[in-house]
């Protein structure tokens, strides 16, 4: 996956979604843009996108309802989506997280920090075809259950390693805390989410010396930047 990748930009507000489709198409992508979501809903018919720009607040028809059919639906539920929204309330982001939204971006944002975002989505769906990842530091090889820092192999145990990996295959992305119990120990699970962050606190220990590192979202979860 490269920056030839196709963008659909769903935005409402013209200024926005001008601003949005000139940014992205500077840095190599090609874009399709939809004031609301019946003129996108067509689209999708004749061609699907590579990632998905959209907007929650669209006149037609709530951002989070498209994004949970989207996500539903075995030909589009592979789509990277990345929410871009005036509602910034936690309950905003943590409800489109954990419908599968693949990343967040409150408005206003920086443009350029819009298409950072893009890349990263891009290039974890790139990643997910590869056995190895090298991050900032950080070099992980999933057949081999092999992790180093700056060169140096580090030991981790199986939860250890399953959450560094899900968090390199997600780096520059927020996931959220639901998001990170479910994939690592199942939606049956009903200990504490303390394990989590107990075993957040050990990698971020473990990965010390890298540039990259792990940051928290207050209030949503987690992010390696």
């Amino acid at each position: 996956m490269d920056n030839s990748a196709m963008i659909y930009v769903v935005e409402d507000e013209p200024s926005i979604r001008e601003i949005e489709v000139l940014t992205l198409e500077k840095q190599g992508f090609r874009t399709k843009a939809f004031g609301n979501y019946a003129s996108f809903h067509e689209q999708m018919f004749f061609e699907l996108p590579d990632l998905i720009v959209l907007d929650i607040m669209l006149p037609d028809k709530d951002g989070l309802d498209i994004l949970w059919e989207l996500k539903r639906n075995p030909k589009t539920k592979k789509i990277p989506v990345l929410l871009a929204s005036a509602k910034s309330q936690d309950v905003d982001v943590i409800r489109g997280l954990d419908d599968g939204a693949d990343d967040y971006l409150p408005k206003p944002f920086n443009y350029y920090v819009l298409a950072s975002h893009v890349k990263a989505l891009l290039r974890r769906l790139r990643d997910e075809d590869s056995d190895v990842t090298e991050y900032r530091g950080i070099f992980l090889d999933r057949k081999a259950r092999e992790c180093k820092v700056n060169g140096e192999r580090i030991e981790l145990n199986m939860k250890e390693f399953e959450l560094l990996n899900l968090m390199l295959r997600n780096a520059g992305l927020t996931m959220s805390r639901d998001q990170l119990m479910d994939a690592l120990w199942g939606t049956d699970y009903y200990g504490e989410s303390r394990t989590l962050d107990t075993h957040m606190n050990r990698v971020r220990k473990k990965i010390l010396g890298a540039e990259a590192k792990i940051t928290t979202a207050w209030g949503v979860g987690y992010k390696l930047e």
